[in-house]
């Protein structure tokens, strides 16, 4: 299985710079795969086809998914484990997946081992890709406890030491200089209270050759942090339980490259997909899970594909802008919505004032601004925090709130923009 493992992720690397026509010919050819599987042996998808007319030999090419319907996380919850996937696999077989609840709808479901290795393939892929090596030892700050370590990695081989997220500021900071990692990965935030602790120390220390993000949205502010604190490129990394890590920043810009050999993206608009370089709420199709498939399924955040290249050489396809969840957009008092990130451009003033900081839209016209403050703000310091908060509604009443450290959900990520206006 191990070895699987390995001959799976040297194939993956090579994808990278594989002409995009045999990328797609390929795509296609898993796709058709895909939808037949799922039509014959997954209940609720063979209802979803024979409820719009479509049958299996109707898809032939990624194209021809807009002929489907788009399936959303509650319709999967709502079911029956057993409808929505392939129940003929032995349930002693499968592999428990469970979300991190963070968008509020915690989802539960089922893979089997095979993808299940499939998929660790396809996680280490971003870090290797980007500069970490085989033997390299990365330390993890995470929610979750640390698994147990597998035989390779007391060898030194793939080594990760998982640090909780919950350690206060000064424990995380010695684990850290005890570890000396050449690698340092985890939610932005969590990051944040290490890289907080290592700027407001006195003492020279250890610096990792290049840091990833992942699972939250990474804010100017906070990559700008980091990159000083480390001294390091960072390097985020896009995906969700559902469908493994799709998309990965490279060295040579902020766009993401995307899994095209392993998921179809699409973004939509009002249900019709975006023109290139538009706006859209993402929808992803995962070619590998075949005994709990993903066929067109939201995943709900904003997403915008670019019809650029980047010039490192890989063929993958580019996302140019993630920029989070459809539901915490900035909601106007027209009843419009618009992306919280022209919120979130505090990079300019709070360098050297705030460890951290998130906004929170109370109402149509009022905003709190959450702030782990370094030093009391001046009053123009106040009063450009405010005008970035009446960016969109220039009647809108913001709060600043200086506060010793800001809750994080029960994921263990924490949000930089929160809507509670539905």
């Amino acid at each position: 299985m191990i070895h699987n493992k390995f001959i799976t992720l040297a194939k993956l690397l090579r994808n990278e710079y594989r002409p995009i026509d045999e990328i797609a010919s390929h795509r296609d050819s898993q796709l058709r795969r895909l939808v037949h599987h799922a039509y014959n042996n997954v209940p609720f998808y063979r209802e979803r086809f024979d409820a719009t007319g479509v049958r299996p030999e109707d898809i032939q090419t990624a194209e021809d998914l807009q002929l489907l319907p788009v399936i959303r996380k509650r319709e999967l919850i709502d079911e029956e484990p057993h409808r929505i996937r392939d129940p003929s696999v032995p349930a002693t077989t499968l592999v428990e997946r469970s979300t991190s609840g963070s968008s509020g709808v915690p989802f539960r479901f089922h893979v089997d081992k095979s993808y299940d290795q499939f998929c660790k393939a396809q996680f280490v892929r971003p870090y290797l890709s980007n500069g970490r090596k085989l033997f390299d030892t990365a330390l993890t700050i995470s929610r979750h406890p640390p698994p147990p370590r597998k035989w390779f990695q007391r060898l030194g081989l793939l080594d990760n030491v998982v640090v909780p997220s919950h350690f206060a500021a000064e424990r995380m900071l010695s684990e850290y200089a005890r570890l000396k990692p050449k690698v340092v990965s985890g939610y932005p935030s969590a990051i944040s209270v290490l890289a907080n602790a290592i700027s407001d120390s006195p003492d020279p220390h250890h610096l990792p050759k290049i840091v990833f993000t992942d699972s939250e949205l990474l804010t100017p502010f906070v990559r700008d942090k980091l990159s000083q604190a480390f001294h390091a490129p960072v390097v985020d990394i896009y995906g969700t339980i559902e469908t493994e890590n799709i998309a990965w920043q490279c060295a040579h810009g902020s766009a993401y490259h995307y899994a095209a050999d392993c998921v179809i993206l699409e973004t939509l608009v009002d249900g019709r997909r975006t023109k290139p370089d538009e706006q859209g709420v993402l929808v992803c199709t995962v070619l590998n899970s075949l005994t709990m498939p993903f066929i067109r399924y939201e995943i709900g955040d904003l997403v915008t594909l670019s019809s650029q290249a980047c010039n490192c050489g890989r063929t993958l396809p580019l996302i140019s802008a993630i920029e989070g969840r459809e539901m915490d957009q900035v909601v106007l008092p027209d009843g419009g919505r618009v992306s919280p990130m022209a919120f979130l451009e505090l990079t300019s003033i709070l360098p050297g004032l705030a460890r951290e900081y998130q906004i929170i839209q109370e109402s149509i016209d009022d905003f709190t601004v959450l702030v782990n403050l370094i030093r009391p703000l001046d009053e123009n310091e106040r009063r450009a925090i405010v005008e970035i908060g009446r960016t969109f509604n220039a009647s809108a009443r913001v709060q600043i709130e200086s506060v010793n450290c800001i809750p994080r959900e029960p994921s263990g990520k924490r949000r930089a923009f929160i809507s509670k206006v539905q």
